[in-house]
């Protein structure tokens, strides 16, 4: 009954903070670090569906289950106790510029095969295919999260996955609270920002580069990173 209660009490932050993204940070990050605007390769998917409406809705209600289990799990590996000691805190937080790129690199080496399997002709139509009616985003979060039920869940809590292999190589009570919250935050921004027409280009992240993966699905499966899609060699320049 208590899950239920902080559930319902999470329910409404986690609503406010997907308008926070559309309304807020995505413009202010755009507005900073946009080269530019990036054209339209094809007729963007200008209304929504009723289907489309329900994976979104779909995909908002697992954000809330997906933030709830990640505190639940720092209650329970310990973490939140660790970083209330001064000691550990400190050199958590110093440790923080390490974890954070290499939980990035280490989602989307997962998420690349994840994504590239995706895109096998016998799971496409079943999963993937819903996605990839927008071939031009422009929504940002909307879009981004518009994805059928069973890619969403995956690909959200690959990102708990990520941050518990980190604690187990390192030991949990290395690794600051406060790693997860940016990395889920930053990670957030970076994949509206990928369904959007705002150019941002930035160590190895590239709109442009996911952008040309809507119109060209056999290529750019990395979220966050080109790194392992230049190492598979499925890498692909937007030739715009």
């Amino acid at each position: 009954m208590t899950s239920v209660r902080v559930l319902l009490g999470m329910a409404p932050l986690v609503y406010s903070g997907f308008n926070l993204f559309d309304y807020l940070i995505i413009p202010y990050v755009a507005k900073h670090a946009s080269r530019g605007e990036i054209s339209n390769g094809g007729a963007p998917l200008a209304t929504l569906s009723g289907r489309d409406r329900l994976f979104v809705a779909f995909s908002k209600l697992v954000t809330t289950l997906f933030i709830y289990h990640c505190g639940q799990f720092l209650i329970q590996a310990g973490a939140l106790h660790t970083a209330l000691e001064s000691s550990h805190s400190l050199r958590a937080v110093l440790l923080l510029p390490v974890y954070l790129p290499l939980l990035f690199l280490a989602y989307d080496f997962f998420y690349t095969l994840f994504h590239w399997a995706l895109h096998m002709p016998a799971l496409y139509p079943w999963i993937h295919k819903h996605h990839h009616r927008q071939v031009a985003p422009f929504r940002g979060n909307t879009d981004g999260i518009n994805v059928h039920p069973v890619e969403y869940i995956i690909g959200e809590y690959l990102h708990l996955a990520c941050y518990w292999m980190l604690g187990r190589v390192v030991g949990h009570e290395n690794v600051h609270p406060l790693t997860m919250v940016v990395f889920i935050a930053v990670g957030g921004t970076l994949a509206s920002l990928n369904h959007t027409r705002y150019d941002v280009q930035f160590l190895g992240y590239s709109v442009r580069a996911h952008d040309h993966h809507h119109r060209q699905p056999r290529c750019n499966f990395g979220q966050y990173t080109m790194f392992w899609d230049r190492v598979f060699g499925t890498y692909m320049p937007d030739p715009k």
